[in-house]
């Protein structure tokens, strides 16, 4: 899209502050890093727990994210242009860089690939936004950019052929950024326009959760703020009510000291008159149970939504151990909610090197948790099955090129044979327990 004349570069300028400063933006990066609402509390409980109000909170929101990121490699490109894609990846410092462009677009829902002549700059949705294409929305129609260089805020905008900088008339502040305290449109001024050389915006937007999805913290932050608050009151429950509370029947008069119970101490009451008795009776401490009980119903909630796998807070929770075959049933939806990820990624990669002229593809590390015996298993069943061994082991085992290729080249010609004969011995044993189990040590 072309943006006609004034008017249109100017609704643009205003668009692009509106959509950086977005408060949601702020909202979303605190329920991730933790920073989230506090817990209400009445004023005297407030008082009384002024010093842990700040750890009130268990962050399963960074949880979901940084689970995600950890599965999240981009390992190489393939394609004609693979090498100077990988150099132009590599010169970047992406292979350390690439988990911050992930977070970003995870937590806000979206982020930013800008492309020029020099390269690809990955940019989050804080400083950067790009306006869908009303009849493609796979497309940018155009895109602006909102920054503080030194102390002047400056816009930049593209649209399909010329790109636009402004700067504001005012000195700026650094400290401005996503605080509501941008300048609007009015108050910048035109420095430059050339052509961006491109034949379209040279702005990529990334939605990891599909164009017309909600970003993750929008679903999952209701959820995470009633685990605060069932927190919160478990620890005011345990404050007031853990301990069990006497009642003493007597005529004498009691002072705190004389009922405080220590160890190897006991309370010694003086009926006092003859013809009545002293006694005390004990009400039982609060149970903290079901407080234990709710929570973990809306954190089993929060996994659900987020696609999280259950083994993440067992094996926290319990110490325990699953086996491999049950830690890839349980991470089937947590698996293809990466798969996703990579096709969106990958794609929007695909989109900033093609506008450079360079025909590449992103090559990810495997997401799937992999169990050698059961693996070895697989690859030999399907090999028996007449499936070729390095096919099988790229579309079901999810190996990347590069390692059929090492495998390849250690096995050698005699030790792929040796596998081969494997794998049709132990398809024979899988199918029929009575033969004799194979030799699987192939060398």
């Amino acid at each position: 899209m072309h943006l006609e004349n004034a008017d249109d570069w100017s609704e643009a300028i205003d668009l692009t502050i509106a959509h950086t400063q977005d408060r949601k933006l702020l909202t979303r990066w605190g329920y991730y890093s933790g920073i989230q609402p506090k817990i209400y509390l009445t004023p005297k409980l407030a008082e009384t727990f002024r010093a842990l109000a700040d750890s009130l909170t268990e962050n399963y929101c960074g949880l979901a994210v940084n689970s995600r990121i950890h599965r999240l490699e981009l390992l190489q490109f393939e394609g004609t242009g693979a090498m100077d894609a990988d150099k132009m990846w590599k010169d970047g410092g992406y292979p350390l860089r690439q988990d911050s462009f992930y977070r970003w677009a995870l937590v806000h829902g979206h982020a930013y690939l800008a492309v020029n002549e020099d390269g690809i700059y990955a940019n989050p949705a804080t400083t950067m936004y790009a306006h869908p294409d009303p009849d493609d929305w796979m497309k940018s129609s155009w895109a602006g950019k909102l920054y503080v260089e030194g102390d002047q805020w400056k816009v930049t905008i593209w649209d399909e052929s010329v790109v636009r900088r402004y700067k504001a008339k005012g000195p700026g502040r650094k400290d401005a950024l996503v605080t509501g305290q941008a300048p609007g449109a009015d108050d910048f001024i035109l420095e430059d326009e050339e052509p961006h050389g491109f034949d379209r915006v040279p702005v990529i937007a990334v939605n990891p959760y599909g164009y017309l999805g909600s970003p993750l913290m929008d679903q999952i932050s209701p959820i995470q703020d009633r685990i605060n608050k069932i927190t919160a009151n478990k620890l005011v429950a345990a404050e007031f009510g853990a301990f069990k509370q006497r009642i003493f029947f007597t005529r004498q008069q009691l002072t705190p000291e004389a009922i405080r119970q220590q160890p190897d101490t006991a309370i010694v009451l003086d009926p006092g008159d003859s013809d009545a008795k002293a006694s005390v009776q004990e009400m039982g401490a609060t149970d903290l149970r079901n407080y234990d009980d709710s929570k973990n119903n809306e954190v089993d909630s929060l996994f659900t939504i987020a696609s999280l796998p259950r083994h993440l807070r067992v094996n926290v929770a319990t110490g325990s151990n699953a086996s491999g075959i049950a830690i890839k049933a349980d991470e089937g939806p947590f698996t293809e909610a990466i798969f996703d990820h990579q096709r969106e990624f990958g794609q929007a990669f695909t989109q900033a090197f093609d506008m450079l002229g360079i025909e590449a593809f992103a090559e990810w590390k495997s997401p799937v948790v992999n169990d050698d015996l059961e693996n070895a298993e697989i690859l030999a069943t399907l090999v028996a099955a007449g499936v070729p061994w390095q096919a099988a082991a790229q579309k079901y085992l999810h190996w990347t090129n590069d390692e059929v290729a090492e495998a390849t080249l250690l096995k050698g010609t005699e030790q792929v044979g040796a596998a081969s004969q494997m794998a049709q011995q132990t398809a024979a044993f899988l199918t029929n327990p009575m033969l004799t189990e194979p030799n699987v040590n192939v060398g």
